[in-house]
């Protein structure tokens, strides 16, 4: 959430900073890759199976995005950018409310 987060600052701020967006964009998929993995080998719990479903939809549209985001600022077309950026916001505000909406156990009551 937090690389998702940092991606959406840059392309808001319309910044050409190709390095930073490469930099939190192969943190995007490297995590997306991880859960994935994990996925392969474990079972999501019933509870969650929602959630991580629209997590992982929204990473998987960010690194598209990020891709696009790469191709645009290498091809010099900035008025591409401009058409990404509420795709961005969608996807890391998806982020940000499905990491609000998880359940969150409360060891204190133990």
């Amino acid at each position: 959430i937090q690389e998702g987060t940092a991606v959406s600052t840059l392309v808001n701020e319309r910044s050409r900073d190709v390095l930073s967006l490469s930099r939190h964009g192969n943190r995007i998929s490297a995590l997306t890759s991880d859960i994935l993995e994990w996925d392969s080998a474990n079972a999501v719990p019933a509870r969650f199976l929602s959630a991580h479903a629209s997590l992982v939809a929204s990473a998987e549209e960010l690194e598209t995005l990020i891709e696009e985001a790469r191709r645009t600022l290498l091809t010099f077309d900035f008025s591409e950018m401009s058409m990404l950026v509420p795709r961005f916001d969608d996807a890391t505000a998806t982020m940000r409310t499905v990491r609000e909406t998880l359940p969150v156990p409360d060891y204190r009551a133990s």
